[in-house]
C-alpha cells in the first residue's frame, strides 16, 4: 500500500492505494512524483498533486461502483 502523504487518515482510493512493489519504488517514488520535505524528512513527504489525481483518477476507473 502506497500513501501520498503521511499524518492523515488512511483513505483507500484517496491518499493510500494498492500498488506492485515495483510499482511503489520505481514510480510512486520517484524524484518525479515524490517531493522529499527538508524540514520534516519523513512525515512531511509527499507525491505531487499531479502523480496523486492520476492514482484517484485509476482508482475509480477499477473500482467504481464496487463496495468492499
Amino acid at each position: 500500500m502506497h500513501h501520498t502523504e503521511y499524518g492523515t487518515t488512511e483513505q483507500i482510493g484517496i491518499n493510500w492505494f494498492p500498488l506492485c512493489k515495483n510499482c511503489h519504488h520505481e514510480i510512486a517514488h520517484s524524484t518525479a512524483n515524490w517531493i522529499k520535505s527538508r524540514v520534516n524528512p519523513v512525515w512531511s513527504n509527499r507525491n505531487t498533486q499531479e502523480f496523486t489525481k492520476r492514482l484517484q483518477l485509476g482508482y475509480q476507473l477499477l473500482y467504481a461502483g464496487i463496495d468492499f
